[in-house]
């Protein structure tokens, strides 16, 4: 597993769910990883715990060359000591 892209991005946490309006909370200048994780999947370390919304299902990350990444949250670690 290469790594794609190690710096800081701005990161989105999102719960999105149907019927219901879209929460996110949004971190700037977060330090992030990206790296392939198989075909169409993409595995982003996150430096430090990032507050976000209840049940969040969803993760954007904004590169600041403009690139973005986004896509279902899966096999998710955000716990306070290390995620």
């Amino acid at each position: 597993m290469s790594d794609v892209y190690e710096g800081l991005a701005t990161v989105s946490v999102i719960a999105h769910y149907l019927g219901q309006a879209p929460v996110d909370l949004t971190t700037f200048e977060c330090p992030v990883r990206l790296s392939h994780a198989g075909p169409g999947r993409a595995r982003i370390e996150l430096q430090h715990y990032l507050q976000g919304p209840k049940a969040a299902n969803l993760l954007r990350v904004l590169l600041p060359d403009g690139r973005m990444l986004q896509g279902q949250i899966l096999d998710s670690c955000n716990e306070p000591g290390g995620g």
